[in-house]
C-alpha cells in the first residue's frame, strides 16, 4: 500500500509531539531522553518549515493571529527570565530548557493549524489515543511484572508515579473524544468504562498515587455532567473567565490548606482513607514558606527548567506541590500572566462552535489538572498538547460534521 508523503509527514510530526509531551519526565529512568529532546524539536520544526507558505497563508488570519501574539509575547518573557537568571547557576543554563520550551509551543500551534485547516482532527485523535493505549498496555504491563528502571524503584517508564497514572487519564480522555464516540455510544459502552476505571485503580494501588484515582473518578464526572447540562453547566465552565476563575481560586485556596486540614472530617478522611499525614506530604511546610521565599524573585522567577534544585533549596522538596506556583517559581509573575492570557484565548472560542461533542472531554479533562493542580504539578507538556489539541477542535473545518446522539 503506498502511503501518501502529506500522512508522512503529518504523523512523523505528531509522533515527535506525543513523544516528547508523554516522556518529559522520563529522564529520570531514561538520562539519555534529555540529549534527545532538542533534536527531537529541531526535526519537526525542519517539517513544519517545509509547509512555510501554507503556515503563513494560515497565521495572517484573524481567528490565528491573536493566540500567535501571545505566543510570541509569552515567549519574549521566558527569555527574560532566562536571561535575568542566567548568573545564578554553575551547572545548569536555563536557556536550554526555554529555547526548547518555545520550541514545542510553535509546533504545537503550527501543527494544531494545520489539522483544523485541513480537517485532520478526528484522525489526529483516534491516532493519539491508540498511541496512548499503546503506552499504557506497555508502562502497565512493567509494572504488573514488576519490572522498574531504578534500583530505588521510583521511576517508571514514563517517569514518576504521577506520570503512570496521569497517562491514564489522559488516555481515558482522548478515548472519549473520539469521533464515534457520541455520548449514546459511551453509554452503550459503559461497562468498557468501567473496565478502565477498575484498572486505573488498581495501578494507582500500585504505585501508591491517590490523586490519580480521584482524577479518574473526576473526569468521568465532569464528561457526563458537562454532556448532561451542555446549554448551562458546561457553557458556563467553557468560559474563559470561569476558566481563570477557576485556576486562581484552586491555587489561592492552598495556602489555606494547613487550616482546612484541621477541620475533624478533613483530617479522618486525610488519616484513615488516603492513609496520609495532615501535612500533605510537606505541602502545607512548602506554602507557608512560598510567599516570603519569592521575595525579590516575583518579576522573572528562578529560570526555566530549575524548578527541582530551587525547590530543594527554598523548601528542601522536590517541587512546589501546586501547578501554577511551580509557573511563578520558574518564570516569574509577568510570564504566567500572559500565560494565562494563552489558555483564556483558547477557551473564548469554545461557546462558538456548532458542535461541543468532542470538545467537551478535552474541556473535563483541563479542569480534572486544574483542580489537580492545587496539590500537584499537572501544567506539563501534557497540559500544552492537550490545550492545543482543544484549539484545534475548536477550529477544524469539517462544519458538516455532526455527532449522532451528541444531544442526548
Amino acid at each position: 500500500m503506498k502511503i501518501k508523503k502529506s500522512s508522512l509527514w503529518f504523523y512523523s510530526i505528531l509522533c515527535c509531539l506525543i513523544l516528547y509531551s508523554s516522556l518529559e519526565n522520563s529522564v529520570q529512568a531514561f538520562p539519555q531522553f534529555g540529549l534527545i529532546k532538542r533534536p527531537l524539536l529541531v526535526f519537526v520544526i525542519i517539517l513544519l518549515a517545509l509547509k512555510i507558505k501554507v503556515f503563513m497563508s494560515y497565521i495572517n488570519r484573524k481567528e490565528y493571529i491573536g493566540v500567535l501574539f501571545l505566543i510570541i509575547l509569552f515567549s519574549i518573557f521566558i527569555i527574560l527570565s532566562a536571561v535575568n537568571n542566567a548568573h545564578r547557576y554553575n551547572d545548569y543554563s536555563p536557556f536550554y530548557a526555554t529555547i526548547n520550551l518555545i520550541l514545542y509551543i510553535v509546533s504545537l500551534y503550527l501543527f494544531m493549524i494545520y489539522a483544523a485547516e485541513n480537517n485532520k482532527v478526528h484522525d489526529m485523535m483516534d491516532f493519539i489515543f491508540c498511541f496512548l493505549f499503546l503506552l499504557v498496555i506497555i508502562v502497565d504491563s512493567m509494572i504488573f511484572l514488576d519490572i522498574r528502571l531504578e534500583a530505588n524503584n521510583a521511576s517508571y517508564l514514563v517517569g514518576t508515579k504521577f506520570s503512570v497514572v496521569y497517562l491514564h487519564i489522559y488516555c481515558l480522555a482522548y478515548f472519549l473524544a473520539r469521533k464515534k464516540n457520541t455520548v449514546k455510544y459511551i453509554k452503550e459502552k459503559k461497562g468498557l468504562i468501567l473496565c478502565l476505571l477498575f484498572l486505573m485503580a488498581i495501578v494507582a494501588v500500585n504505585v501508591d498515587c491517590n490523586t490519580g484515582m480521584i482524577g479518574c473518578i473526576l473526569l468521568i464526572v465532569l464528561f457526563f455532567l458537562f454532556s448532561r447540562f451542555k446549554e448551562h453547566l458546561y457553557q458556563y465552565a467553557s468560559r474563559g473567565s470561569v476558566f481563570l476563575l477557576i485556576l486562581l481560586g484552586v491555587t489561592l485556596i492552598s495556602f489555606a490548606f494547613e487550616q482546612i486540614v484541621q477541620y475533624a472530617p478533613i483530617t479522618n478522611f486525610i488519616e484513615n482513607v488516603l492513609h496520609r499525614q495532615t501535612t500533605l506530604t510537606g505541602r502545607t511546610d512548602i506554602y507557608n514558606s512560598y510567599l516570603v521565599s519569592m521575595i525579590g524573585n516575583w518579576q522573572y522567577g528562578f529560570g526555566y527548567g530549575a524548578a527541582y534544585k530551587t525547590s530543594m533549596l527554598l523548601f528542601r522538596y522536590a517541587d512546589t506541590q501546586n501547578a501554577l506556583l511551580e509557573w511563578i517559581l520558574q518564570v516569574g509573575i509577568y510570564a504566567v500572566i500572559i500565560l494565562l492570557f494563552l489558555y483564556i484565548a483558547i477557551f473564548s472560542g469554545i461557546r462558538k462552535m456548532n458542535n461541543n461533542a468532542q470538545a467537551i472531554p478535552l474541556v473535563a479533562l483541563v479542569y480534572v489538572f486544574v483542580f489537580l493542580g492545587s496539590v500537584e504539578i499537572t501544567m506539563d507538556m501534557n497540559f500544552f498538547f492537550c490545550m492545543f489539541l482543544l484549539y484545534a477542535c475548536i477550529h477544524n473545518k469539517d462544519k458538516a460534521f455532526e455527532m449522532d446522539g451528541s444531544d442526548e
